[in-house]
């Protein structure tokens, strides 16, 4: 999945909302474009959710920071999460927990965590930094 698709499916999965997986493994270089596209997406469909995605699966899909931050800005747009794969996306861990962090001290009334388990963030280069964030 390059770049221009990964925009593309974050154009049509909010229009899905019956999806409750989705798999995004190893398509090095989808991560980025798909996170900051979806959070476009969703914010210009004001109040819009995925309320039945149960499972997303970014796992080397090269996300990095920007990506990472983006994830964690819309984690409440996603209320059925159960499972959030980000192994093998170095650079992404740390802006993921801290964007969590500051969307949750921002106190917004809209922002609610689903409640994930597992939250996998191996091979994300997260230090002690995000770890104290989360």
């Amino acid at each position: 999945l390059s770049n221009e698709g990964a925009h593309a499916l974050s154009c049509v999965v909010p229009l899905l909302p019956a999806l409750k997986y989705l798999v995004m493994f190893e398509n090095d270089g989808a991560g980025d474009a798909f996170c900051n596209s979806i959070e476009a997406s969703l914010q210009q469909k004001n109040g819009s959710t995925l309320a039945h995605l149960k499972s997303l699966d970014l796992f080397k899909t090269g996300l990095s920071a920007a990506g990472g931050s983006a994830l964690g800005r819309i984690l409440s747009k996603l209320p059925a999460l159960k499972d959030l794969a980000l192994g093998g996306n170095d650079g992404a861990g740390d802006v993921f927990c801290e964007s969590l962090e500051s969307m949750m001290l921002q106190q917004h009334d809209d922002y609610i965590l689903p409640i994930l388990r597992p939250l996998y963030l191996y091979q994300t280069k997260l230090t002690a930094a995000g770890g104290y964030a989360f």
